[in-house]
C-alpha cells in the first residue's frame, strides 16, 4: 500500500490514486487502463480510514460546559505519552449540532457552536493514528 505513504487515509482515496498512477503511466489510450476503472471499487466503506501505525492515546482538553447559544470553546489535544500537540481531523458533536473543526499546529481548534436547548452535546475527535476520544459538553 504505497500510496498510503502520501497521507491518504482511507481505501477509497488509495483506490482512486492506484487508478491515477495507472493513467499517468500508460495513458488514455491502453484498453487495459479504462477496464481496470470500469472493474477495480470498494466494497464496503471506502471512507474508512485507516490505521497505518499503533494508533496512540491522546488527551483533549476543554471546558465540559457551554452556553446556550452561540459559543466558542476551545479544545487542545496532545498526545498521552509526549505531551505533543496532535493534528486532529475530524471533530463533531451529536443531535441537531454538528460542527467540524481541525486543530492547528499547536494542537488547538476553537470551536463555533449553536445551541438552541439545555442538555447535553456528544464530542468525538479522531485523526490519522489516535485513539479516538469521545467526551460531552453540557449546555
Amino acid at each position: 500500500m504505497e500510496c498510503l505513504n502520501e497521507d491518504l487515509e482511507s481505501p477509497g482515496e488509495a483506490l482512486l490514486r492506484g487508478k491515477f498512477y495507472m493513467y499517468e503511466v500508460f495513458g488514455g489510450t491502453d484498453p487495459y487502463v479504462g477496464y481496470h476503472y470500469r472493474i477495480y471499487n470498494i466494497l464496503g466503506d471506502p471512507s474508512l480510514h485507516i490505521w497505518k501505525d499503533t494508533p496512540k492515546n491522546i488527551n483533549v482538553s476543554y471546558t465540559d460546559t457551554i452556553a446556550v447559544g452561540v459559543s466558542h470553546p476551545q479544545i487542545s489535544v496532545t498526545y498521552a505519552g509526549s505531551g505533543l500537540p496532535v493534528r486532529i481531523y475530524y471533530m463533531y458533536f451529536s443531535e441537531d449540532v454538528y460542527v467540524v473543526a481541525t486543530t492547528s499546529a499547536n494542537g488547538t481548534a476553537i470551536l463555533d457552536v449553536s445551541t438552541s436547548a439545555i442538555g447535553s452535546l456528544n464530542i468525538t475527535a479522531s485523526g490519522l493514528d489516535v485513539i479516538p476520544f469521545e467526551g460531552q459538553f453540557r449546555c
